[in-house]
C-alpha cells in the first residue's frame, strides 16, 4: 500500500457459533484466520482484528500471532451479545477485564472497539462515553441506517469525532437515500459485484473513508447447517458464502493501494467533523 490508506480492512475474530447461543462444536476459527492472514501478507496489508473475548481465551496463541504479524488488535466485547442485553454496568466490567487481557496478548495498547451486531444505537448511546473513559480512541459499531436488529438513523455517514474526543467510524452505505451497506459480511457476499464495485468507486472518487469487514467462518471451506439455530441465522451464514474468498481476493487486488488498518485510516484524517449524538440529526448525501 502506497500513500495514506482510506479503506479500512477489518476482521471480527469470532467463531461461527457466536451470536447464535450455541456451543462451538466444529471449530473453524484458525482455518479461516490463517487464510485471511495469508491473503493480507501477499499484498503487504496491515488490517484490524476486532477480537471477541471468548475467542481470545480459547485461542491466545492466534491473537499473539496476529499482533506479531503487525496487525492492529481491537476489542469486540467479551461475549457476542447485543449491548442493550449487556447494560452499562456489565459493559464497564467487560472493558475493565477484557482490554488488559488483549493488551497483554498483543503487546500493544488497544485503541478501537466494535460492538457485536453493530449494536451501538440511540438506545445504547451510553456506551460511547464509557469507551472514551477507558482510553479507547475510536468506535466502529454504528450502522447509520435502519435495520431490524440494529442501526442508528441520523448518525454520520463518514468518520466523525464526538465532543468527548472519541472518534466513530460508521459502516459505509451506498447512499443516504438508500442506506444499505455493501462492503462487508452478508452484504459483501450477496450483493451483485457490480454494486460493490460501484460503492467502492464512489468512495475513491469522493475521497471518503471506507470499511471492509469479514469473519473467519465466512472463508472456511466447510460450514455445517445447524438444525437448532434459526432459519435466518443459517441462511445469513450460508448465503453466497462460497463467493467470499474470490470476492476478497478481487477486492484486495483492485483496492490494495488504499487499504490499511482502521487506526491508520483515521490517522490520515486528523480533521474530523464533530458529531453530538444528543444534537439535531444532520444527514449528508454520499453520492
Amino acid at each position: 500500500m502506497n500513500g495514506r490508506p482510506t479503506l479500512a480492512m477489518t476482521v471480527d475474530l469470532e467463531e461461527w457459533n457466536h451470536g447464535l447461543g450455541l456451543p462451538a462444536g466444529e471449530v473453524r476459527l484458525e482455518e479461516g484466520t490463517d487464510w485471511l492472514l495469508e491473503q493480507f501478507s501477499r499484498v503487504g496489508l496491515r488490517a484490524t482484528f476486532f477480537v471477541l473475548g471468548e475467542a481470545a481465551e480459547r485461542h491466545p496463541a492466534l491473537v499473539r500471532r496476529i499482533a506479531e504479524l503487525g496487525h492492529e488488535v481491537g476489542f469486540h466485547g467479551a461475549h457476542h451479545r447485543f449491548l442493550h442485553q449487556v447494560g452499562p454496568r456489565a459493559f464497564a466490567h467487560e472493558l475493565a477485564q477484557g482490554l488488559p487481557r488483549l493488551e497483554d496478548l498483543s503487546g500493544s495498547p488497544v485503541r478501537g472497539y466494535r460492538a457485536p451486531f453493530f449494536s451501538i444505537t440511540r438506545r445504547t448511546a451510553w456506551a460511547l462515553p464509557l469507551l472514551r473513559e477507558v482510553g479507547l480512541a475510536y468506535d466502529a459499531s454504528i450502522y447509520p441506517g435502519p435495520n431490524d436488529r440494529y442501526g442508528w438513523w441520523g448518525a454520520p455517514l463518514e468518520p466523525a469525532r464526538l465532543p468527548c474526543g472519541l472518534m466513530v467510524f460508521p459502516v459505509p452505505i451506498l447512499h443516504a437515500v438508500f442506506p444499505l451497506a455493501f462492503s462487508g459480511g452478508t452484504y459483501l457476499r450477496m450483493l451483485p459485484w457490480q454494486i460493490i464495485r460501484m460503492g467502492l468507486k464512489q468512495e475513491r472518487a469522493h475521497g471518503r473513508a471506507g470499511m471492509v469487514y469479514v469473519h473467519p467462518w465466512e472463508v472456511a471451506h466447510k460450514l455445517r447447517w445447524v438444525p437448532t439455530a434459526s432459519l435466518r441465522a443459517n441462511v445469513t451464514r450460508h448465503w453466497s458464502r462460497r463467493r467470499m474468498r474470490g470476492r476478497l481476493q478481487s477486492l484486495l487486488a483492485e483496492e490494495r493501494e488504499r487499504i490499511g488498518a482502521m487506526e491508520d485510516v483515521l490517522a490520515s484524517r486528523p480533521s474530523l467533523p464533530i458529531w453530538d449524538p444528543s444534537g439535531p440529526v444532520v444527514r449528508r448525501t454520499t453520492g
